[in-house]
């Protein structure tokens, strides 16, 4: 008898496991990643170890990335505006203009209030939050 429901408790507890673990949503980081970028990121600096006089221009700029959903815009204060979708994979920015692949940019880093996006290993872009 005390052998039967040490069996019926172990048999209970082996598929209360089973469900409970069925029931667990696993941690997806493409999706937390994706939820947190979503606002306003104004570009604070532009580091390279090569001397590029593009990132100097950069930096004298006002830019500034939106995201809302799966659309990103970027904006370079006066001079252009450009709109693209995004998928992010892997700690991986994907940007798409008119459903063709743009662009891709590393998340470094993606706190917050700081973006900060490696570019060909040698380049950062870091942002940060101004708005929702």
């Amino acid at each position: 008898m005390e052998r039967m429901s040490i069996r019926l408790v172990s048999l209970v507890g082996v598929i209360f496991t089973f469900l409970f673990l069925g029931s667990c949503k696993p941690y997806n980081s493409d999706e937390v990643n994706n939820q947190m970028i979503q606002g306003k990121w104004q570009l604070v600096a532009v580091e390279s170890k090569k001397n590029d006089s593009a990132d100097l221009d950069l930096n004298q700029q006002d830019v500034y990335l939106y995201f809302n959903g799966n659309k990103c815009t970027q904006e370079i204060v006066g001079l252009a505006k450009s709109d693209f979708t995004f998928v992010i994979h892997n700690f991986t920015l994907m940007l798409y203009k008119d459903s063709l692949f743009d662009n891709k940019l590393d998340i470094y880093t993606l706190t917050v209030d700081s973006l900060v996006f490696k570019q060909g290993g040698d380049r950062s872009l870091k942002y940060k939050r101004t708005g929702l």
